[in-house]
């Protein structure tokens, strides 16, 4: 509407208009008038619910980004969001690896509460001190949720804050993600007295627990030791038959080269399939150094479900195969989307805001005709059988 208030204001429209139309472009404008009223009540409905809006910029990410403690020391980390608006509620499930941590606390942050209470403390009321929380340290996983408490206030968190926190006890050396479950990560706002999801994205963080590397030529009893420090995938799902693909950071943390292979798998959850993804060979890799593998897992017949992705760094002689291994879920392999009706709702929908801009500004023409008060004119082309 504002582009068209513009062409209004900086193009001759009247002598355009009168020489298109003639006289009876006002007869014609008093049925076009309604269809404008129409046209702008679909759009703000459409708005209203949730089909036009704007969530760029909105994530949910763990800070600090990586975190370590001693073995028998605790950690804390936040959940937080930043470029959110009128959030009312959101619920979250954050996977670890429990052979190396434990979950021993959440707490919740500030952010959701300076838009109201929240249902937060209404379970504190039966449950003192606890959250509405879910803590597995057998699976490995956190599922935390909190939302607005009626009655509702008229506009819910928005900017940037800390959602909640979790307290990890160290268990062992070692290094795991921190990483979000994206089918069950969830942001919603409010809109007509109807829960919307809030579109995100999520960027997990990194528990590092090692030691530090033994220098080379010291008396060391560990003379052999690789290990894999971090694997980055570029998502945590995928439609069936479309590739993920992953970087795998290996560690010489010995005392002398090393060549090995490094083996990459997938298990499915409840299951017994196990699907050899990759294997490369690091050659002559020097201590202290490091080499990131880039490996692709090719999805095409990969039954659907979710999985762990196992890497392994395969050295016999290793005097610490703990951290040889390298656990990443992967939240599923879903059925492929429909592109060819994915792709022509995408491009209608971009095609909407122009198709929407030009009829509003030709409706918006006839009215500032009206305004005018511009006198009748024939129309140049008379219908075939009707007299003038």
């Amino acid at each position: 509407m504002t582009y068209a208030k513009e062409r209004i204001q900086t193009e001759p429209l009247g002598s355009t208009l009168r020489a298109r139309f003639g006289k009876d472009g006002i007869r014609r404008e008093k049925v076009a008038l309604p269809f404008l009223v129409i046209l702008l009540l679909g759009c703000a409905i459409m708005q209203d619910m949730g089909v036009v809006s704007s969530t760029a910029g909105v994530t949910v990410y763990v800070e600090p980004a990586t975190s370590s403690a001693l073995i028998g020391e605790t950690c804390n980390v936040d959940i937080a969001v930043t470029g959110v608006a009128n959030l009312y509620g959101w619920d979250i499930l954050i996977h670890f690896d429990p052979t190396l941590l434990d979950a021993t606390g959440v707490d919740r942050g500030a952010f959701l509460e300076q838009a109201g209470s929240t249902s937060w403390q209404t379970w504190d009321l039966f449950h003192p001190g606890e959250p509405w929380a879910v803590i597995n340290n057998t699976a490995g996983y956190v599922i935390v949720g909190d939302a607005l408490a009626p009655p509702l206030p008229e506009a819910g968190a928005s900017g940037d804050g800390t959602l909640f926190s979790i307290t990890f006890l160290a268990e062992a050396e070692g290094a795991t993600l921190l990483s979000f479950d994206e089918e069950l990560t969830k942001l919603t706002t409010v809109t007509s007295s109807v829960t919307v999801p809030i579109p995100h994205d999520t960027v997990d963080g990194f528990f590092n627990n090692f030691s530090p590397p033994i220098p080379p030529g010291t008396n060391a009893s560990r003379v052999r030791d690789v290990a894999i420090t971090y694997v980055k995938v570029d998502r945590h799902s995928a439609p069936q038959g479309e590739p993920i693909y992953m970087n795998v950071t290996v560690e010489n943390q010995g005392s002398e080269n090393e060549t090995f292979d490094v083996t990459v798998t997938a298990r499915r959850h409840n299951s017994d399939v196990v699907i050899h993804v990759e294997t490369q060979t690091v050659y002559d890799l020097p201590p202290e150094a490091s080499e990131i593998l880039n490996i692709v897992w090719n999805t095409t017949d990969t039954p659907y479900g979710s999985y762990d992705v196992i890497s392994e760094a395969v050295l016999p002689e290793d005097e610490d195969p703990e951290d040889n291994f390298f656990r990443t879920y992967i939240g599923g392999i879903t059925v492929p989307h429909p592109e060819i009706k994915t792709s022509l709702l995408a491009y209608l929908m971009k095609l909407a805001p122009t198709i929407l801009g030009i009829v509003v500004l030709g409706m918006a023409g006839l009215g500032f005709i009206k305004i005018l008060g511009w006198e009748r004119v024939e129309w140049p082309l008379r219908l075939r059988g009707r007299d003038t």
